[in-house]
């Protein structure tokens, strides 16, 4: 999947970390993306995400980091992808932990979901 990606966007909790950590396999999973060069975002509900980017040590992997509890996941993606216009749906991806964040966006944007179950790992990315 990394070839044909142009815009990855996460989930922060219970995707990239456990509340605590990293998932093991985070840093290197953003690493190689950046490193073919796809545009990353944060998609997620923690009112603190962009502190919380800084802790880890992640934000700057990141062009942008969208967050809040007032509206559904769908449209936080939507903010995302109306500087996207360009991106073909297929090369477009969207990981979440929530299965029914996973049918929302799917069923809305019509793009690439994956569900992350124990955190992002390299099998995510096939």
């Amino acid at each position: 999947m990394i070839k044909s990606l142009k815009l990855a966007i996460f989930d922060l909790d219970l995707t990239l970390w456990n509340g605590h950590t990293l998932y093991e396999n985070t840093v290197d999973i953003l690493k190689k993306l950046k490193e073919n060069n796809i545009d990353l975002y944060i998609a997620s509900y923690h009112l603190q995400a962009k502190r919380c980017c800084d802790v880890l040590g992640i934000a700057d992997y990141f062009s942008g980091i969208h967050f809040g509890r007032d509206r559904n996941k769908a449209a936080i993606v939507e903010d995302i992808l109306s500087n996207y216009t360009n991106y073909h749906l297929s090369q477009i991806a969207f990981f979440d932990d929530n299965f029914n964040n996973i049918l929302d966006v799917k069923n809305k944007h019509k793009i690439k979901t994956v569900h992350v179950v124990g955190g992002i790992t390299w099998s995510d990315l096939n």
